[in-house]
């Protein structure tokens, strides 16, 4: 993830995160870990809903919020919320986690 930060064009983290997201990785002193874990709960969730979006999905269609609390939210939009209301999805929990040189993120699906 800090290879990807560090180049210049900054492609990747626009087209993967929300400016939300990019608002609060950018907040913090270690950004590519909460940029990481915010990937790997993108990759959960898919795999949690059985698969790939329709194609013409955007990975901005999801958004990983902090409630007041500190716990983890997944924000449906577009493509993402289609998939998961097909699948009859209708509570999203998330637990991430990361450390300097991992992340990773669960994904239950309620139905």
């Amino acid at each position: 993830m800090e290879r990807e930060l560090a180049k210049e064009d900054g492609g990747f983290r626009d087209d993967v995160f929300t400016r939300t997201e990019i608002e609060y990785c950018e907040g913090k002193r270690h950004r590519a870990q909460h940029y990481a874990v915010r990937f790997a709960a993108r990759e959960a969730l898919i795999k949690a809903l059985g698969g790939a979006p329709d194609e013409g999905a955007s990975w901005r269609d999801t958004e990983v919020q902090i409630d007041d609390d500190g716990v983890p939210q997944m924000i449906l939009r577009g493509s993402m919320k289609d998939l998961a209301d097909r699948n009859g999805v209708t509570t999203i929990h998330c637990s991430l986690s990361h450390t300097s040189t991992m992340a990773m993120a669960y994904v239950i699906l309620e139905g």
